[in-house]
């Protein structure tokens, strides 16, 4: 029984071992099988971790930000703390420091120039000073029925015009012949001016007139209007200054050109226009300036009616070099109505007057 059972027992554990054995073979004959699932769990947990990692340096590049933006702040304030004192500062030297004078004075050739602060004002004084002496050596005065040495202001027209005396005895002495003073500038930006007094003269001085008074509007470049009295353009001996002459007096001719519509003290209204080697300039004139006295002489009488005439010049340098130039120019006068000094006729009519072209 014992025996049977031992061996009951054996075979029992030769089964079980056959059929482990068998199942183990089983099992390693057939296919592995593998979850889809454990792979997308790996996948998962992989960005996990990686979107942690990418927190974390989120968080560094936060706190780096972070206290960057900090130390600007701090700069910043820095900054302002400056600025307010240097703004002290400036505030502090300009309450010391004297403002701007409101008018400026330079020197320019020897003349005195006043200008305002914003520039469009100016004010220049203007001075000419020529002491004219001389002295002559002549034959002492003879009979006058054969010194027939004259002079006068119509020589030959009329006996009571002319000077018997003086021409026989040049006065030597000296004289002032131009004694100008007077001021010129720029008012407003666009317009210029001048005020010029005369007490100069020929043989004697006088108590002083009028000689230059205009204003000119420069805006309209290259063209210029001036309207006054002063002498308009009628050739390059007329338009040169007297400070550069090298005589007193200007050419005869020039003298004739000019007395008949233009001259010193003329009263006209120019317009003309420069450039750099070209001129050319319009006129309409009319009378000089009268004088009610000038010391010695009488007051000069007044017209019936004024002259009008016309003045026009154009000049040019075609060809010029550094410093060589060829200058050509024409001018030309025109009389439309002489000064009426008569008044109307003994039967109430006024005379004709003539007409006068000069080239």
């Amino acid at each position: 029984m014992r025996r049977w059972s031992d061996w009951s027992i054996a075979g029992r554990a030769t089964l079980t071992a056959a059929l482990v054995a068998g199942a183990a073979s089983s099992a390693m004959a057939a296919p592995t099988k593998t979850d889809t699932r454990d792979a997308r769990i790996r996948q998962l947990e992989a960005e996990v971790q990686q979107l942690l990692a990418d927190h974390r340096q989120q968080e560094a590049r936060d706190h780096a930000l972070a206290d960057q933006a900090q130390q600007l702040a701090a700069e910043v304030e820095a900054l302002k703390r400056a600025q307010a004192s240097e703004i002290q500062t400036v505030q502090a030297v300009a309450d010391r420091t004297p403002p701007p004078p409101a008018v400026t004075t330079t020197m320019a050739s020897g003349r005195p120039i006043f200008t305002s602060a914003n520039g469009r004002f100016t004010t220049t004084v203007h001075a000419v000073m020529q002491l004219d002496t001389a002295a002559y050596d002549q034959a002492s005065a003879g009979p006058i029925a054969t010194d027939l040495r004259r002079s006068g202001p119509a020589l030959g027209a009329t006996a009571a015009n002319v000077d018997l005396t003086h021409a026989r005895d040049l006065k030597s002495g000296t004289d002032f012949r131009r004694a100008r003073v007077g001021v010129d500038g720029t008012a407003f930006g666009d317009w210029d001016y001048r005020l010029l007094l005369d007490f100069g003269g020929t043989g004697v001085e006088n108590t002083g007139q009028v000689y230059e008074t205009w204003v000119q509007y420069s805006a309209l470049k290259p063209f210029k209007l001036r309207v006054g009295a002063f002498s308009p353009s009628i050739g390059l001996d007329d338009q040169a200054s007297t400070n550069g002459m090298p005589f007193l007096e200007r050419s005869a001719v020039e003298d004739i050109a000019r007395g008949l519509a233009a001259g010193d003290t003329r009263i006209n209204g120019e317009a003309f226009a420069t450039g750099d080697h070209w001129l050319v300039s319009g006129a309409v004139t009319g009378r000089t300036i009268g004088v009610v006295s000038t010391g010695t002489a009488g007051p000069v009488a007044q017209t019936y009616g004024d002259q009008l005439a016309f003045v026009g010049r154009l000049a040019g340098a075609p060809l010029h070099g550094p410093d060589w130039l060829i200058h050509v120019g024409l001018h030309g006068s025109y009389v439309a109505r002489p000064p009426d000094a008569w008044g109307p006729g003994a039967g109430g009519a006024t005379p004709v007057t003539a007409q006068v072209i000069s080239l």
